[in-house]
């Protein structure tokens, strides 16, 4: 299939069957799952740059780099999970809610493991943009005195609550 493909970039069949065939490994083996989904997803993406209008594919492509995110996020890699939810909401035609309510997620607890390990100012960085400027600037301004911070997120189907514990 590679060797068709290399002939000619512009091989359709050729390469839904390698995405096909990478797909199915990653049903087979667990332990590389996300790279075979990967792999099928780069060859689903060059399908769509030649088929632009053709949902299918782009649907095919979206839960592909969602189903990474999700595996990279049960893999403690919460930086690659966030790649691959980007990735999939570049999709054209892509369902965003669901992408979007992950993403948020995905965020919210990275940054309460990054202020779990002390790392106060990357976790304030990663939230820039949930966050209001005014919340992060009293926190930035106030960080010398803590002497311990904790955050506790919670998660339900439609609110999302962060409570900060400052002791300074």
């Amino acid at each position: 299939l590679q060797a068709a493909i290399q002939a000619d970039p512009n091989q359709t069949a050729a390469r839904m069957d390698l995405a096909k065939a990478y797909r199915q490994r990653a049903d087979q083996q667990p332990d590389l799952r996300l790279n075979y989904l990967i792999l099928s997803a780069q060859e689903l993406a060059h399908l769509l740059e030649l088929e632009p209008n053709n949902a299918e594919l782009a649907e095919q492509l979206s839960q592909s780099y969602y189903e990474a995110a999700t595996l990279a996020s049960q893999a403690h890699d919460p930086a690659g999970a966030l790649l691959y939810l980007k990735k999939a909401s570049e999709v054209p035609g892509t369902q965003m809610d669901e992408i979007a309510r992950t993403k948020e997620d995905l965020t919210l607890r990275w940054a309460v493991e990054l202020d779990d390990q002390g790392q106060v100012q990357e976790a304030l960085e990663l939230l820039a943009d949930m966050v209001p400027p005014q919340v992060t600037d009293t926190i930035v301004r106030y960080a010398p005195p803590f002497t311990a911070i904790h955050t506790e997120v919670t998660l339900t189907p439609t609110d999302r609550v962060a409570r900060y514990d400052l002791t300074l």
